[in-house]
């Protein structure tokens, strides 16, 4: 029995076949009211009880469509997957009954496509899927379908636009298809096209990126991306920057760690680019609204209290704090940043000490550190600063 044919050029005359089609164009009004709610039950006892639902109403084409659904799912523990189905024996008939009585249920329609590739028949299960997706975009188990679909063939940009409308108009498709856009940003060709989606803001753009920053699949595409939409004047999440800038130092990227920062940290701190606070027994510190940091210690009380990474080309560096800290009080420890194992480039650095920097390393961690004193202090720290003042020894 040919499949397309009956949702096609043939619907209109099979539908004009069936005996309730001529009940009710003379029925009282009544009468077809009671036949409305009559088939709403039926619907709604098919998505509860789908089997049973067939058996009482067996005209009844959103019952069939059901029980067809029902029985793909149990057979494949609910995966509907573009290969490998396993169509069990009764979902021909339901799916042929359905599509009889209802030819534009998209359930249906989707019940005969998945029948198509259980049988190994993948274009024409491809062309019933579409069509299914073209009679509701709000089936989210056709549109998941065809985004595995076109990713088998390659076709990212039509995968992504499907997983965008999906998202739109099923609020509960997020958990799945929300990590699988964050893996798709890994696949070649993917980043320009994930940066023309997500520069129309859509609503899930915020989910999209926490999604991503869990598990990313691909620092370079995702700072990529970030920097890209950074550029276009996009809101984006200080959070998000943040998380992804942590990920990428940790990851020893920092090329693309400072790029980052230079398009995101305006507007608020970004460690550990930013200076990142320490503390401990004795010792609060804290960051003030103009942006310097105050640093409050008890008598005999003391270590490190900020530390933040920094580039540090080759040649010999002057250390700069601005403090209101008597001189000795604050020093520095410098360590270089990617290389494994500690290498020490400079210790107790004090205020206005030099040290030469001639090694492979082109990034350090910077960390400052309070001596004890035998009095409570309070102190404000505006800044430290590395400067070359020459190249070599």
């Amino acid at each position: 029995m040919a499949m397309v044919p009956i949702v096609g050029a043939e619907a209109p005359r099979l539908l004009a076949q069936r005996p309730i089609a001529t009940l009710l164009a003379g029925a009282a009004l009544a009468l077809l009211a009671g036949v409305s709610a009559s088939s709403a039950y039926a619907s709604a006892f098919a998505r509860s009880a789908p089997l049973a639902a067939v058996k009482a109403w067996p005209a009844n084409g959103f019952a069939s469509a059901h029980a067809a659904s029902y029985l793909i799912q149990a057979e494949n523990g609910g995966r509907a997957s573009t290969s490998g189905l396993v169509v069990p024996g009764p979902v021909r008939a339901l799916a042929e009954r359905a599509i009889i009585a209802e030819p534009a249920a998209v359930q249906g329609v989707r019940n005969l496509a998945l029948l198509h590739a259980g049988q190994g028949e993948g274009e024409q299960a491809t062309q019933l899927m579409r069509l299914a997706a073209r009679l509701s975009s709000r089936d989210t188990a056709a549109n998941m379908w065809l985004v595995e679909d076109y990713l088998r063939r390659g076709d990212l940009a039509h995968a992504t636009a499907l997983i965008d409308t999906t998202l739109r108009t099923d609020d509960s498709a997020g958990a799945i298809l929300l990590p699988g856009l964050a893996r798709i940003l890994s696949l070649p060709g993917a980043e320009p096209v994930m940066r023309e989606m997500l520069s129309a803001n859509p609503p899930w753009a915020h989910d999209f990126w926490t999604a991503l920053l869990q598990t990313p699949a691909s620092l370079e595409e995702a700072s990529a991306l970030r920097l890209a939409l950074h550029r276009r004047g996009m809101p984006l999440a200080a959070g998000h920057d943040a998380r992804l800038i942590e990920l990428l130092v940790a990851a020893q990227r920092f090329d693309r760690a400072f790029a980052l920062h230079a398009e995101a940290g305006r507007a608020v701190p970004l460690p550990p680019i930013d200076w990142k606070l320490a503390g401990g027994a004795g010792l609060a510190v804290s960051r003030e609204a103009d942006s310097s940091v105050s640093i409050s210690a008890l008598g005999g009380s003391g270590g490190v209290v900020a530390q933040r990474l920094i580039a540090l080309p080759r040649g010999r560096h002057v250390l700069r704090i601005d403090a209101d800290a008597p001189s000795g009080a604050i020093s520095a420890r410098i360590v270089c940043a990617h290389m494994r194992g500690e290498k020490t480039l400079a210790m107790s650095l004090p205020n206005g000490g030099s040290f030469a920097q001639d090694t492979d390393c082109s990034h350090a961690w910077l960390t400052l550190e309070l001596a004890p004193a035998e009095e409570d202090r309070t102190i404000h720290l505006t800044g430290a600063t590395l400067t070359r003042i020459g190249i070599g020894r």
